[in-house]
This record gives C-alpha cells, sequence and structure tokens, in this order.
C-alpha cells in the first residue's frame, strides 16, 4: 500500500491470460500466466492471493471478484471449485447490502456488447447457467462486468433482469452501440 492512494482491487480478465507476443490465448501457458497475475495483482490487505477469485467486506458491503478458470472458443469457463466456492459465499451474503459481484467476461444477452451479434466473447454457457443459478436467490448482488468496451451511455449498458440482478458492464475503449 502507497501513503495517500486507496487500495487497488484488481480481477483476472482475459489479457491476463494473454501471451505477451501474439495476444492469444494458449492453453499450455495459462497456469503461468495465472501464477504472474496472481503474484503481482496480490491481496490489498497484504495477503497473497492463491486463486482468481476472492471477496472482503468493505463497510458492510460484500465484494466479490470471481475470474475466468480456463477459454474454450474465446470464452471465459469457471471451474467446478470455483462455483462452489461463490456458492458458499452467497449462502452467507444475504447479510449484506450491496453485495459487488465483478467479473471481467458479461454473461451472454446482459450488458451492451455481449448479445451474439457483437463478436466479444462471454462466459460460456455451462458456466454462465451455473452462475446465473447461483444469483437466482439473491436480490442484493449488482454484477460488474468489463471485457466489451461499451461506454456507460451505449443501449444496455446496464440493466435489471428479470430475476432482480443487475448488471452494470464496464468501459475501456468506450465503443459506441452503432458505429463501433
Amino acid at each position: 500500500k502507497t501513503e495517500g492512494i486507496p487500495p487497488m482491487y484488481l480481477g483476472v480478465g482475459d489479457r491476463s491470460y494473454l501471451t505477451k507476443d501474439t495476444y492469444d490465448y494458449n492453453a499450455s501457458k495459462h497456469q503461468a500466466n495465472l501464477q504472474t497475475f496472481l503474484q503481482y495483482a496480490g491481496h490489498p490487505f497484504g495477503q497473497k492471493l492463491e486463486k482468481p477469485y476472492y471477496s472482503y467486506s468493505l463497510g458492510g458491503t460484500l465484494m466479490v471478484f470471481i475470474g475466468a478458470d480456463s477459454y474454450q472458443n474465446g470464452n471465459a469457463v469457471y471451474s467446478e471449485e470455483q462455483l462452489t466456492w461463490l456458492s458458499g459465499i452467497l449462502e452467507n451474503a444475504e447479510k449484506y447490502e450491496p453485495v459487488f459481484l465483478f467479473m471481467h467476461e458479461p454473461m451472454a444477452n446482459t450488458v451492451s456488447g455481449s448479445y451474439d451479434n457483437q463478436g466479444y466473447g462471454n462466459v460460456d454457457a455451462d458456466s454462465a447457467a451455473a452462475i446465473r443459478a447461483l444469483l437466482k436467490d439473491h436480490k442484493n448482488v449488482i454484477t460488474f462486468t468489463g471485457h466489451t468496451q461499451y461506454a456507460l451511455e451505449a443501449d444496455k449498458t446496464s440493466f435489471p433482469l428479470s430475476n432482480g440482478i443487475y448488471h452494470i458492464g464496464g468501459v475501456a475503449h468506450l465503443w459506441a452501440d452503432k458505429d463501433g
């Protein structure tokens, strides 16, 4: 922690796993790239991160960070181990209002850029179904994603789903809806 600078909480994303020379995902380098992320990301409370997911409480708000364990066909895949961990976190999360869930890639059809015709990789269908099943009974969860590069002013950058879970898409390169 640097004096006067607030702690930075980092979540793993697809670029954490890309090879530095080709910017392609290489499954054989996945574990080494993950270890590099974990080494440099560190936990803001001085604990070493062991997995691409963690949580902490900040002023009565539960902050939960999850991240892909692997990628298939450009889509983020979450392991059973991580999903079980997330289930346990959410089972005990009712006392928090709200719960902020951070994940890099969005689930399909949740925010701008995550729709089929928009060309961005998302969370794979099986992992998304499992995450949605975990979230369905937790109305206090607000999900933040990145990856799509859409501006907050873009159509459907954030909206509530029918089950009451609210999704907010993150920004980076500020793509617009119509012209990219």
